[in-house]
């Protein structure tokens, strides 16, 4: 005789049904904008790699229009999160000029710690999320010179790890940052 063995359905429970709204409330998220500008040498950095973009773009072009050359999309995916880089952490090894590397925070960087500190001042928990996970090890760095406590929950971490983390985050009173990836601690 031949058994079929299914895999239990695993159900990944949401905040908004039933019976998880009736045990755990979450508080309605403050959503606020500031505009917030770079300063001269983050500008000089986002620029460099605007020009590099739009430099190697318009050869392609050129080469479309002469030759019939096809712009390759995964070329172009390429350099737009290297502007990504340069825009959120140009401190990174992936968008440091030669000989003239990035000191420093950027004002965003800095705004960021300057919030962290004040809500953590406050008594309250943060979370901050960032699509980099460079950006969080950059931010963790930057609030352990202050002696604030924060753990990271980014993908290459695994699952165990992060609920270890997320559970010291939630329950321990020393623990008052979670900077968290948005693909890892987005739900």
């Amino acid at each position: 005789k031949f058994w079929a063995m299914m895999a239990p359905k695993i159900l990944r429970r949401q905040r908004n049904e039933p019976d998880v709204s009736s045990i755990i409330t979450f508080p309605k998220p403050v959503i606020s904008t500031e505009l917030i500008k770079m300063d001269e040498m983050h500008i000089k950095y986002y620029r460099h790699w605007m020009d590099n973009f739009a430099q190697w773009f318009r050869e392609q072009l050129r080469m479309e229009k002469e030759s019939g050359h096809k712009i390759d999309q995964m070329i172009v995916l390429a350099h737009l999160t290297q502007l990504q880089f340069a825009s959120t952490i140009p401190q990174s090894p992936k968008t440091a000029l030669k000989g003239d590397p990035y000191v420093g925070l950027t004002t965003k960087q800095m705004r960021v710690k300057e919030l962290v500190m004040e809500a953590i001042g406050n008594g309250e928990k943060v979370i901050v999320f960032s699509e980099r996970p460079e950006f969080q090890r950059l931010m963790q760095r930057i609030l352990a010179e202050h002696k604030i406590k924060a753990h990271l929950f980014i993908g290459d971490q695994g699952i165990k790890v992060r609920n270890i983390l997320l559970d010291d985050f939630r329950y321990n009173n020393g623990t008052g940052v979670l900077l968290a990836t948005t693909s890892c601690g987005e739900n």
